[in-house]
């Protein structure tokens, strides 16, 4: 009997722990959200930082990226498992749902990436005109901002998530592919270029 009562002790804890887990990952969430958006309006309109035409490449692609290297099923079996807080007894669900953020995460800094070139490429198009310069360059930008906002405040913090949620199987070595060194070393590539294409354009003035 007493053991029966310790059990359902043990249990009731155990539900309560899990319950605030997934409540600070939805409190956390909120608070970014919050911090993000206040930064944005702190800076300046609030419209300026969204563009549709940027929104829907990083988007798209990362999506598409997506549904094309795990299948819409794993995709959507994984961000269900995040939104309800899923503890996983099979190992290769919990494998294969953590793979689809840490992907998530890789392919929406390829899509930022993607975005940023096809803005510069628009610039240095046309460098007659300096005063268009600027807003190129912050339209450009917007893309690598969703990606940021994507990869490391979206993906990245529910892949952790989800191995928090079940320690029990994160002993599982997952391969994460290599990608975001490579990101930040174009980043910072595209960056240079792109202060070379303002020199160059204000250099014909």
């Amino acid at each position: 009997m007493q053991d029966h009562h310790t059990e359902t002790i043990d249990s009731s804890r155990q539900t309560n722990e899990e319950g605030m887990k997934l409540s600070s990952f939805y409190m956390g969430g909120l608070l970014m959200l919050a911090v993000m958006v206040w930064g944005m309006s702190a800076a300046g309109d609030i419209g300026a930082w969204i563009y549709i035409p940027e929104m829907i490449i990083v988007g798209g692609l990362t999506v598409g990226g997506l549904w094309m290297t795990c299948g819409l099923g794993v995709v959507i079996r994984g961000i269900k498992a995040v939104l309800i807080g899923k503890r996983f007894s099979n190992n290769a669900e919990f494998v294969a749902s953590v793979r689809v953020m840490d992907r998530g995460r890789n392919i929406a800094w390829i899509a930022g990436i993607f975005s940023f070139i096809t803005g510069l490429i628009a610039i240095l198009r046309d460098l007659r005109d300096p005063s268009t310069i600027g807003m190129g360059m912050a339209t450009a930008m917007l893309g690598i901002l969703y990606a940021v906002i994507l990869a490391e405040l979206i993906f990245a913090p529910c892949g952790r998530f989800l191995i928090t949620r079940n320690e029990h199987l994160a002993g599982e070595k997952l391969k994460h592919e290599p990608w975001m060194a490579k990101m930040a070393i174009l980043v910072i590539g595209m960056s240079f270029i792109n202060m070379a294409a303002s020199l160059m354009a204000f250099g014909e003035i």
